[in-house]
């Protein structure tokens, strides 16, 4: 199930795609058994099927169990609610409740497969470690990570 609460919206932008323009977003999608993870943009373009969205100023809070979620928050974003994807870009950063952060420049989100994948160049922060390189494809998590090029681990 996807729930919208729009604070905001009015119809007819202009363009034949997008039919809404909302300020104040919040997705969410829930499963039979819970929460799966909770979507807030300060403005959103929404396409008239409601299944896509372009979004400013993103947060993305993913659920995993109680009190150990994740939150992933960029500049911007374009959203598949029909594919569960969201693609993230400008000043993108993920932490988990770990204490696991990553920065990146872009990153796909995919809610159906529990991963997160980019090309760009990446840092990770652990406790006592820091990791970086270019390309990653992780779980949501950040306990499996794979670094596609030029890895490189520090250890403190």
């Amino acid at each position: 199930m996807l729930i919208l609460f729009p604070f905001f919206c009015m119809a007819g932008n202009g363009t034949s795609e997008y039919s809404q323009k909302i300020t104040a977003l919040q997705v969410s999608r829930v499963t039979e058994e819970d929460l799966r993870w909770e979507l807030n943009a300060d403005e959103a373009l929404v396409q008239e099927n409601g299944e896509g969205a372009v979004l400013r100023r993103i947060a993305l809070r993913y659920y995993l169990v109680p009190g150990q979620d994740i939150v992933l928050s960029g500049d911007r974003a374009v959203a598949d609610f029909s594919t569960n994807t969201i693609t993230v870009q400008g000043e993108v950063r993920a932490e988990s409740y770990l204490g696991i952060s990553l920065e990146t420049g872009s990153l796909v989100w995919n809610g159906n497969e529990q991963v997160i994948t980019t090309q760009d160049r990446i840092t990770i922060r652990r406790p006592n470690m820091e990791m970086s390189g270019r390309g990653l494809e992780a779980d949501l998590n950040l306990e499996r990570i794979r670094i596609r090029a030029d890895a490189k681990t520090i250890i403190y």
